[in-house]
């Protein structure tokens, strides 16, 4: 008896992402330095209904993300500045790049692991 292939989480990520109309959710965003040290954790709430979003930081620093789906707005209200971009440059490289259906960025930009039969973590590949 030969076990099942597992599939590949990045295919498996991708295919999840592909089938996604609408999500809702808060998150909790970790940034770490080179020595594994955690350096900020942010915390918002993200609101997709591709090809638009709204990606909103509560803290450390408020600062609210909305897209059209052909145009970037960040606002940031301490510095009560809004920044207009076109998507595709604002979002080449950048995570929200993946929910918002990029294989591209997917594939080039970051390391798929399953961490979960529902969680993946996404980790940037070396420069």
């Amino acid at each position: 008896m030969v076990a099942p292939a597992l599939s590949d989480p990045r295919s498996e990520l991708q295919e999840r992402l592909d089938a996604l109309g609408r999500l809702a959710a808060d998150f909790t965003q970790a940034q770490y330095g080179t020595r594994g040290e955690l350096l900020e954790t942010a915390h918002g709430r993200v609101r997709l209904a591709r090809p638009k979003f709204r990606w909103e930081l509560f803290e450390p620093y408020r600062q609210i993300i909305v897209a059209d789906g052909e145009t970037l707005k960040i606002y940031d209200p301490d510095l009560e500045q809004v920044s207009v971009r076109p998507i595709e440059e604002a979002l080449t490289d950048a995570p929200l790049a993946v929910l918002t259906g990029s294989e591209a960025t997917l594939n080039a930009e970051y390391e798929v692991a399953r961490l979960e039969p529902e969680r993946f973590s996404l980790r940037p590949l070396a420069d």
